[in-house]
């Protein structure tokens, strides 16, 4: 009777390795990852193996990654951000602008994109036209040439009107304002 009772239990366990073990192949082999990327994405983000993100919705949204920013960037995007594989945001809402942005208009190129993803990805969630180019475009005038659209782009989840402008603002006043990177400008604490 124990016997049987234990093997009932172990039952669900293969129904777990049925549904997780495809998900790891498939990120290690065929997006290119690697057992210890995968292991680390997965650290980051355990709702990568739930079975409410599939293998379907997995190879869909690192197909289109792959796509976008070539084989190695979409690797990067989902080392650095393993979250863009369970995110509720839709590919062509948030991901597809953002990487247009950052890549084409900014001339950051799909790995530098990817970068900029990965390192601040609460950059998918803002407005383009009400919040990344405006900021972006006011640290690349206000530094200019210290600040690259790249820097801009990282910095760009600052409030514009509510830390920049008035950092910026009192630092010219004071004749300060050379003296300071536009990430200490912006990312330092008050």
């Amino acid at each position: 009777s124990s016997s049987s009772a234990s093997s009932s239990s172990l039952a669900g366990y293969d129904d777990v390795a049925r549904a997780v073990i495809p998900k790891i192949e498939y990120l290690v082999h065929d997006l290119g990852l690697g057992l210890d990327r995968v292991r680390h994405a997965v650290r980051q983000e355990p709702r990568i193996l739930a079975a409410t993100c599939g293998l379907a919705r997995l190879a869909a949204v690192t197909t289109w990654l792959q796509s976008e920013l070539g084989a190695e960037g979409a690797a990067d995007m989902v080392a650095r951000y393993p979250q863009v594989l369970t995110s509720s945001l839709s590919l062509e809402d948030a991901l597809a602008p953002t990487i247009a942005f950052l890549s084409l208009e900014l001339g950051l190129g799909p790995l530098r994109a990817a970068n900029v993803i990965g390192a601040r990805p609460r950059i998918l969630g803002l407005s383009i036209h009400a919040k990344l180019r405006p900021t972006v475009a006011y640290l690349v005038h206000v530094f200019f040439p210290r600040c690259t659209p790249y820097t801009a782009a990282m910095l760009s989840t600052h409030s514009l009107r509510g830390r920049v402008v008035p950092r910026v603002r009192l630092l010219q006043r004071l004749g300060m304002l050379p003296r300071y990177s536009p990430g200490h400008v912006v990312g330092s604490s008050d």
